[in-house]
């Protein structure tokens, strides 16, 4: 397999190939592997790698809660997916189009499969993971509703301008902005990534607008 100049360059710069170089610019987030029980682990590399200059300013109260959203998903893949294999994250900041973009994947059963698995029913690849974006949706068993800092960050994305994209199994949903599509794969990937674009131009200062009421607590 060949692979384009620039696209090789970096994959060296954030260690995804073995023949790795210096990353002298500093636009790399680092390809990481993390053990399903890693969240510790995870949370530190987050803080260090994501708090970078070029995010746009948030409040510490905010920032925080946007940090613990990140875990949330990690907690996720380590809860529900099943997977043998470890979580793989890593990011690249793009100077010439302000963004910064970051990944979060693993190679489990995809969220329909943790649905069906949880639920008893089937579903759409596409429309478990549009179930999984709501507020309130889970697959754990208990009182208390998750995805309160899954739902900061996707109204923080709405704010900024940016992107998430999930693909997961043969589904595919995208969030640009405030716009939701999603879709049918012709062909599946192997487990749930989750990646994130920020945009890094967005001068706006983000607070958070109201303490969050108990039961939405993860």
């Amino acid at each position: 397999m060949s692979l384009n100049d620039r696209v090789q360059a970096v994959l060296q710069r954030n260690g995804f190939l073995s023949n790795t170089v210096e990353d002298r610019y500093r636009t790399t987030i680092p390809i990481s592997e993390f053990s399903l029980d890693g969240g510790v682990d995870f949370s530190r590399y987050t803080n260090t790698h994501l708090e970078r200059r070029e995010m746009p300013k948030m409040t510490n109260a905010l920032r925080g809660k946007f940090y613990e959203g990140l875990d949330e998903i990690f907690a996720n893949c380590s809860l529900h997916s099943n997977s043998e294999c470890q979580v793989c994250v890593g990011g690249q900041f793009y100077p010439q189009t302000e963004k910064i973009a970051f990944s979060i994947a693993d190679g489990g059963r995809g969220i329909d499969g943790a649905f069906r698995a949880a639920k008893g029913r089937d579903i759409r690849p596409d429309d478990a993971i549009d179930w999984a974006m709501q507020p309130g949706s889970t697959t754990r068993s208990g009182d208390l509703p998750g995805g309160l800092g899954l739902k900061l960050i996707r109204e923080f994305v709405r704010l900024n301008g940016g992107k998430i994209t999930v693909v997961s199994n043969a589904g595919v949903w995208c969030q640009s902005g405030g716009n939701v599509t999603k879709a049918i794969l012709s062909s599946p990937f192997p487990g749930t990534a989750v990646i994130f674009e920020i945009v890094t131009s967005d001068r706006k200062q983000y607070d958070l607008a109201k303490a969050p009421h108990p039961r939405d607590i993860w």
